[in-house]
């Protein structure tokens, strides 16, 4: 009897996991089921895969024409480069921009760290233009000890624009090294035009130690007072 007993709880004890796997499997079922009939909905929809298929047609008929001329007519095949920062049409946009706190897309060459630019139409800059240049920008430099704010783990500090007369150059002669999106840091009604940077690897400015350029450093200021409580 003793045996019998043990065999039946033994029984038992393996029959509840399965159920509340089961349980388990079906809550997750449920809780995908509204997208998943989306995605349905959207494979069954015409409007989904229509526009695919015209572009798939277009683009076969046009290879199909390029391999047909391309040897009669000399056609060349160009590559499009995408652009990784906007080119304003006039410098006086990114210096009202600059001064009033906006958002500001900016470069850097030579993997110097320590000066950004932001680049204008050329035709903005005809006074200092040079024969075969093709390209313009305006240069900011800052100072990571000036009107340094921590702020939520990101720094900010103040940003100068160093000539109000843009750079002209030819862009193929230009090393562009890094991207960036510089954004500003307002108190209320204050601005010292304090920013930070952004760069499109994720990395941060970084106004403590020996690199301008890196991770976004840990704030403990944010858990502070969840650790150390003022009125526990």
């Amino acid at each position: 009897m003793r045996v019998l007993t043990i065999s039946v709880t033994a029984g038992c004890m393996h029959a509840n996991p399965p159920e509340i796997e089961t349980n388990r499997e079906a809550k997750e079922e449920n809780s995908i089921r509204q997208p998943k009939s989306l995605l349905w909905k959207m494979r069954k929809s015409p409007s989904y895969f229509e526009g695919k298929l015209r572009l798939l047609y277009k683009m076969k008929g046009l290879n199909s024409l390029y391999d047909k001329y391309k040897e009669s007519i000399g056609l060349e095949t160009l590559i499009r480069q995408p652009s990784m920062f906007y080119t304003f049409s006039k410098r006086k946009d990114v210096m009202d921009s600059f001064k009033d706190g906006k958002p500001l897309s900016c470069f850097c060459l030579d993997n110097n760290y320590h000066k950004i630019h932001v680049a204008v139409a050329l035709g903005d800059c005809l006074e200092n233009k040079k024969e075969g240049d093709n390209f313009a920008y305006l240069t900011f430099d800052y100072n990571v000890q000036l009107w340094f704010r921590r702020e939520v783990g990101v720094h900010f500090c103040q940003f100068k624009l160093m000539d109000e007369k843009p750079t002209t150059a030819n862009k193929s002669s230009l090393n562009f090294t890094d991207y960036a999106v510089m954004l500003p840091f307002k108190n209320k009604a204050t601005f010292h035009n304090q920013y930070t940077l952004i760069y499109s690897d994720w990395e941060v400015l970084i106004c403590e130690g020996d690199n301008v350029k890196g991770q976004t450093p840990v704030s403990w200021d944010l858990y502070e007072n969840v650790v150390n409580p003022v009125n526990p």
